[in-house]
């Protein structure tokens, strides 16, 4: 496990009241960044912006980037792994209820 568990993620999602070239210079002035790597940022793709070791120091920063106008979220190290095991699981439940609709479908088993 990482040092630092906790992590700042950003989709380049920024908030509905806010400008987004507002926002872009506020990143700028807050993350010490260039305007050229402030923009990279608002790919789509997910980053990580920082690490920390405690959750309360992750959300301190995250209540000052969402001031600033973005959205972000704190995940936790291997959050994402545990995430997919209970989508693979509803995806077999759906493919197994829809397996059985068909049968009794063909079945002709609703009638009116």
């Amino acid at each position: 496990m990482s040092d630092k568990p906790y992590k700042i993620v950003f989709s380049g999602k920024v908030k509905a009241n806010q400008e987004i070239d507002t926002v872009k210079n506020n990143l700028v002035l807050m993350l010490n960044l260039t305007p050229e790597r402030v923009e990279s940022m608002f790919s789509g793709k997910e980053i990580v912006i920082k690490r920390f070791e405690t959750l309360a120091a992750a959300q301190l920063r995250q209540i000052k980037l969402e001031k600033a106008g973005i959205i972000c979220q704190i995940k936790k190290h291997g959050e994402e792994k545990r995430r997919e095991k209970p989508r693979q699981k509803e995806e077999n439940i759906l493919e197994k209820f829809a397996d059985t609709l068909k049968k009794a479908v063909s079945k002709n088993r609703f009638r009116k």
